[in-house]
């Protein structure tokens, strides 16, 4: 069903990010993590984001979060 509805241009737009806490992943030097830069997401539009794959939202985020220097 969700899959369905992202092909309908009309549902294509992220309504809600849900970003997950990792206190206890590995911290690599010089990382997005430890650098402040990473966001990790787990959620979009009340979607696990491993189950969507990588779609138009996803992509698009990304894109936008590429015009931030600091992210």
């Amino acid at each position: 069903m969700f899959k369905k509805n992202f092909k309908n241009k009309k549902n294509s737009n992220i309504l809600s990010i849900a970003k997950c806490l990792m206190k206890h992943i590995l911290r690599i030097c010089n990382s997005n993590h430890t650098r402040g830069t990473a966001v990790d997401i787990s959620r979009i539009n009340g979607q696990k984001m491993f189950l969507i794959g990588p779609n138009d939202q996803i992509k698009k985020l990304q894109e936008a979060m590429d015009d931030f220097p600091n992210v």
